[in-house]
């Protein structure tokens, strides 16, 4: 479950950010059912899913890992005006990802408020930035409580 940030401080867990920075860091490993999975939900056989998307540099012949484009997934897609960036396969994205949870002691989630938000997450777990960043990372998170996304 999502834990939603307070004054006092910050819960382990986190609504996602929508920065894309675990999406930058990590390559996701498939194993071949879940490569095919994705690859017929893209419409392409998995042949073609490892010719546009496998990492040639992996050895693995049971899995592979998906390729970074332009230093990111393939899959991330800035969404709109406001800078949101999602996940392009959303709702058939890797285990990896579905399981993956945002939180404000990882380093990505960190990274992700300090790039989008210039705010920090301080010794005591609590956030930290100017008032006027404050004031707009706090529009953000009401704003995904609002649509029901937390």
């Amino acid at each position: 479950m999502t834990e939603v940030l307070t004054e006092a401080g910050a819960r382990s867990a986190i609504p996602c950010l929508r920065c894309g920075d675990c999406c930058r860091r990590y390559q996701v490993r498939l194993d071949l059912a879940e490569a095919e999975r994705i690859a017929a939900e893209l419409g392409l056989t998995l042949d073609a899913f490892r010719d546009k998307y496998a990492d040639r540099r992996w050895p693995g012949e049971r899995s592979l890992l998906v390729r970074q484009k332009d230093g990111c997934c393939p899959f991330l897609q800035r969404s709109g005006e406001n800078g949101d960036e999602l996940c392009g396969i959303h709702s058939f994205k890797p285990s990896s990802c579905r399981d993956w949870v945002p939180g404000l002691n990882r380093r990505e989630c960190q990274a992700g408020l300090a790039r989008r938000w210039e705010v920090a997450v301080d010794s005591s777990g609590g956030l930290k930035g100017s008032d006027g960043r404050m004031r707009d990372f706090s529009l953000f998170m009401d704003s995904l409580a609002s649509d029901g996304r937390i």
